[in-house]
């Protein structure tokens, strides 16, 4: 469980350099980014804006199960 965390961190930290508004991630986007996971939608998320929508930081995010995290994610229609 280590190693997958950390290969999370690192998936996490790639993503970070690019960091779209949350209106372009959505699921139901009018103007969606192309070119991303889609899987991990969240991750684009500037640091701020994912605690706004989240109510946690990435990290408390990314230490959840995957079935609560796909749940919040649908929650805030990222999924």
């Amino acid at each position: 469980m280590n190693e997958n965390s950390h290969q999370i961190d690192a998936n996490e930290t790639s993503a970070n350099s690019l960091i779209y508004p949350y209106q372009r991630l959505t699921v139901s986007s009018t103007e969606p980014v192309s070119g991303i996971d889609v899987t991990k939608r969240e991750a684009y998320l500037s640091e701020e804006e994912f605690a706004e929508k989240f109510g946690m930081p990435k990290g408390a995010f990314y230490k959840l199960p995957k079935w609560r995290q796909n749940k919040l994610k649908m929650a805030v229609d990222l999924f």
